[in-house]
């Protein structure tokens, strides 16, 4: 059957027992090396629901989105990513579009409380300790900015093995209790069809999100 059907020729289920053969077959290390070793195509430019979910929630002239890659969700949008402007991006078909070079995970490019909105769309599944990360991104943020997140959806398929890159899976159940651990307000949570969930979190006035 389609991959569209449970079971059927490449749909998650296929993928999982497939990963889980090899791996036994072979070992997790031969495994893994085979996985980093795959491209995978650019950012999608042209139709792309979750980029238009997030658009309907962008707010303020300062904006910034984080792992923009190739593509950043809007034109006026401060695009960071870890890979510099004009250079391949490892594992993905796609030459970095951003404007600033940084590691999002370790250090914001921009002064405390300075942004009115920030999207991360897949980064957060690839980081080793999400409160900080999350932390880290609201510190950049005024009183009542938006931290947008999108991220695979646990619920639609195992992200664990989409992607060896990924140390974290999530839910919409789960991403709610993480914004609301980070002392968040949740204004949105939304199921895309690239089977990823979109989070809309809102910075409280009186929390500064300071990480440790």
């Amino acid at each position: 059957g389609p991959s569209s059907k449970p079971g059927g020729w490449n749909s998650p289920q296929m993928t999982e027992k497939t990963d889980t053969a090899l791996i036994q077959k072979h070992g997790f290390r031969k495994w893994f090396e085979c996985r980093m070793g795959m491209t995978y195509p650019g950012l999608a430019k042209g139709k792309d629901n979750e980029g238009d979910i997030i658009r309907e929630h962008i707010s303020g002239e300062r904006v910034a989105d984080l792992g923009c890659a190739n593509n950043k969700t809007v034109p006026n949008a401060v695009g960071v990513d870890i890979v510099k402007r004009g250079e391949k991006i490892p594992n993905l078909n796609a030459i970095s579009e951003a404007d600033v070079q940084a590691d999002v995970e370790a250090e914001m490019p921009f002064a405390p409380q300075s942004m009115d909105c920030v999207i991360a769309r897949h980064i957060l599944e690839h980081t080793m300790d999400p409160i900080a990360t999350l932390k880290l991104w609201g510190a950049a943020l005024k009183g009542g900015g938006k931290l947008i997140v999108a991220v695979p959806d646990e619920d639609t398929m195992p992200s664990i093995s989409l992607n060896p890159e990924h140390v974290h899976a999530f839910n919409e159940k789960s991403l709610k209790s993480l914004g609301e651990a980070c002392s968040f307000s949740v204004k949105s949570l939304q199921k895309t069809d690239s089977c990823s969930v979109v989070a809309v979190f809102e910075k409280q006035e009186s929390v500064s999100l300071v990480t440790v």
